[in-house]
Order: C-alpha cells, then structure tokens, then sequence
C-alpha cells in the first residue's frame, strides 16, 4: 500500500510540473531568403576562398534555373556546385553580397545574362538563364 501512495505521489507530482510549466517562446533562426536565393534557387559561399572574383555557388536546389541555362552561342549549360558567377548582364559581380544587390530589382520570369567560371574547364561561360 505504500508503494501505490508512493507511486501515486510520484505521478501527482511529475504530471503537475510539467502543466506547470510554460514552452519555451519559438525564435526563429532562419533569415528571409535573398534575391539570389529565391530568383536563382542557389546558395553562395562566403567563406574566402582562391581564383576568380565572384560568387561561388554551394549548393543547388532543385528546379534552380541554373540547371537548365541557356549558352549564349547556343546549346544548354547545367551549372555545378563551385561554379562562379563572376558577372550578370555584363556588370562584375566581386561577391554574393554584390550578386544579391545586382538581382534585388530583377522579377521573376526575367531573362538575366550570367558570367559563370565552370568548375570543370576553368573557362568563363555565357549563359541566359529565366529567374523563377
């Protein structure tokens, strides 16, 4: 008998604290996307790196414009993590924070003119690319 009057006590006072207890306030830690984000759908490096002025892309979502490009001289170019768009409609871009600034009054739906430096070659590429 008691070990139910202990056990019941026990309960009573778990189960008390915990409705006493108020949740913790949510913060959110999550920054709005920026242009670059949203119109492009890529995520740039910040960290300082070797080679070519620009933004370097970290990581492609999937539907990102970049995936399906539009050479300038013709064909399709499929951009590739490490990429670096070095300029957008001819205007040089030094970094992401540049980049975002340059694409901050473009809509969607807006043919853009990407300066990329493929990964592969090393050779700066001309692509067309529709914001989303």
């Amino acid at each position: 008998m008691q070990f139910i009057k202990l056990m019941t006590f026990a309960f009573a006072l778990a189960t008390s604290s915990i409705v006493v207890m108020t949740p913790a306030p949510v913060q959110a830690d999550l920054a709005p996307p920026t242009a670059s984000q949203r119109l492009l759908g890529a995520w740039f490096s910040r960290s300082a790196r070797p080679g070519p002025a620009g933004a370097e892309i970290s990581l492609l979502a999937i539907g990102s414009p970049l995936l399906r490009a539009r050479l300038v001289g013709g064909g399709t170019y499929m951009a590739e993590e490490r990429d670096v768009i070095t300029s957008v409609n001819d205007q040089p871009v030094q970094n992401d924070l540049e980049l975002d600034s340059r694409l901050r009054d473009m809509s969607s739906g807006q043919e853009v003119k990407l300066g990329i430096v493929d990964v592969r070659t090393r050779k700066t590429v001309y692509v067309w690319v529709k914001l989303r």
